[in-house]
């Protein structure tokens, strides 16, 4: 092989590692996945460049479909605040590259939005196959792979972001104010306020009017009852 040929070689060489770099990126993964919501909320958020870098990411993607069931109110509102948009979009973005082989049950895993986890449930037994939830939507396509990440697409957007404590969600709630109230009898908002993370399975104020008026009574009379009664529920 003469100089001039090698040289040659090396010149292509060069451009095929050039022109194939950064392809594949999280972008590109979601532009083929059909994800084109989710593409254009990027664009405007100003987070397209973020997810063509390095990275790693794992991302948890809604479908198209997925933000057809928002509220057309919340779509526009995150149109038109793009500070909000970020906080959304980076609420869907965990830094690092995260199999679903990696997820477990009630594993919670930081978000890259400041102090916001997103929390990952995996339901599998002999009767159904394994299902992984991130905060509740399911992930329906795991493990699409990236040249900076990995993208699990997921059934439903993950939104509002959590801003309040459990006490605070069930106070400013109209219809759990009954279980607010026997919240703040029992002298036990404290551990909801600072500790958990915790799943409660929250009656609402028609549940409780269904109960038998001397069970209510005995709920609203007797602290110790009601002490028991909502620990049970943590």
């Amino acid at each position: 092989m003469t100089i001039t040929m090698r040289a040659e070689c090396v010149f292509f060489i060069l451009c095929f590692v050039s022109n194939t770099r950064g392809q594949n990126t999280i972008i590109d993964v979601a532009k083929n996945l059909g994800a084109n919501t989710l593409i254009s909320l990027i664009k405007d958020a100003g987070l397209t460049e973020t997810l063509e870098s390095d990275g790693p990411f794992t991302v948890f993607a809604p479908t198209d479909d997925a933000f057809s069931k928002v509220p057309s109110d919340v779509i526009n509102n995150l149109k038109n605040n793009k500070t909000l948009l970020t906080e959304v979009l980076k609420y869907h973005v965990v830094s690092g590259k995260v199999l679903s082989s990696d997820l477990s049950n009630d594993m919670t895993v930081p978000s890259l939005l400041d102090n916001q986890d997103v929390r990952i449930n995996v339901y599998e037994s002999r009767f159904i196959l394994k299902i992984v939830t991130v905060n509740g939507c399911t992930v329906i396509k795991p493990d699409q792979e990236a040249s900076n990440g990995i993208i699990h697409v997921i059934d439903r957007v993950i939104y509002p972001i959590p801003s309040e404590n459990m006490i605070e969600y069930i106070t400013n709630r109209p219809n759990l104010q009954t279980l607010a109230k026997g919240f703040s009898s029992a002298g036990i908002e404290d551990i909801f306020e600072e500790g958990g993370p915790f799943t409660l399975f929250a009656p609402t104020d028609e549940a409780f009017q269904k109960l038998p008026e001397k069970t209510r009574n005995l709920l609203q009379t007797n602290i110790t009852y009601l002490k028991e009664d909502s620990q049970s529920s943590k």
